[in-house]
């Protein structure tokens, strides 16, 4: 655990996201890279101040909730089924990419799945932000390619080791 991570648990201008187990400084990195610059081509908005925590083989995340904010807003402007289908879309153009990637491009890969995986959580989470159709679709992507996040970070992880 960083020392400058320890108040975020009691900073009012953060909110407690998830925990993560597993989580390499390396899949933090893409993380941050994905919900960053990846989520503002999308949204119009991307998430730069969360802070993460790790602790004992996870990591916490804590978002800054004035980003939060902002997201909420974006969502309800912006995420429509024509924008989520684009994002599906895209996001199965991912996968079969990785088939074939070569190393080197496993990360960018990874960076640009983010935000559909950040959508389909907030869909999971937050089911007033999507039609029926989104919400049936984020539910069999979630269920049908809940592996891939796993095996693009061993690869990842594997081929930064050696």
């Amino acid at each position: 655990m960083q020392e400058e991570d320890l108040d975020v648990k009691n900073d009012k201008e953060y909110g407690y996201d998830c925990t993560k187990i597993g989580f390499t400084e390396l899949d933090v990195k893409i993380w941050k890279k994905g919900s960053g610059d990846e989520l503002k081509k999308w949204l119009g908005v991307g998430m730069y101040k969360t802070k993460f925590v790790f602790n004992n083989g996870s990591v916490s995340s804590y978002n800054n909730l004035k980003e939060c904010e902002e997201l909420d807003k974006a969502l309800n402007e912006k995420l429509t089924e024509g924008l989520f289908n684009k994002m599906c879309e895209r996001y199965f153009e991912l996968i079969e990419e990785f088939k074939n990637a070569e190393i080197k491009k496993i990360s960018e890969i990874m960076i640009q799945c983010w935000p559909i995986w950040i959508v389909i959580d907030i869909l999971d989470n937050y089911p007033y932000f999507g039609t029926e159709h989104m919400l049936r679709r984020a539910m069999r992507i979630r269920t049908q390619h809940q592996e891939f996040y796993y095996k693009l970070s061993k690869k990842l992880n594997e081929n930064s080791i050696k």
